[in-house]
């Protein structure tokens, strides 16, 4: 089991519908969270904005192109964020030596 109190937490897609609500009960559980979404100015493309962030213990990694018709208008876009910025959140844990959880939760069928 792990206990969040002061734990230092990064969680990419902080803004979408499931890491806004996860960002607020870490939070309650006395985390320490940091926010990774393009609406705080961090691209998980970009692996050189991901390596500001110091002393992660633990990433939730919850940023994705997920509505489908995206990937249609703008393929290489989505390519980017799903396959480009997982890849960049694994090497920022590999780096910083963070534990993640990737809870992939799009089924398509």
């Amino acid at each position: 089991m792990i206990h969040y109190k002061n734990l230092n937490v990064l969680v990419t897609g902080s803004n979408g519908f499931i890491g806004n609500g996860l960002v607020r009960k870490l939070m309650a559980l006395g985390s320490n969270v940091y926010e990774a979404d393009l609406e705080n100015g961090i691209d998980i493309t970009n692996l050189d904005s991901l390596l500001k962030f110091k002393k992660i213990d633990l990433v939730f990694h919850l940023a994705a192109k997920t509505f489908v018709p995206d990937s249609w208008s703008n393929p290489i876009r989505t390519y980017e964020i799903n396959t480009i910025g997982t890849l960049n959140i694994l090497e920022f844990c590999r780096r910083s030596n963070s534990k993640l959880i990737f809870p992939s939760t799009y089924v398509y069928g």
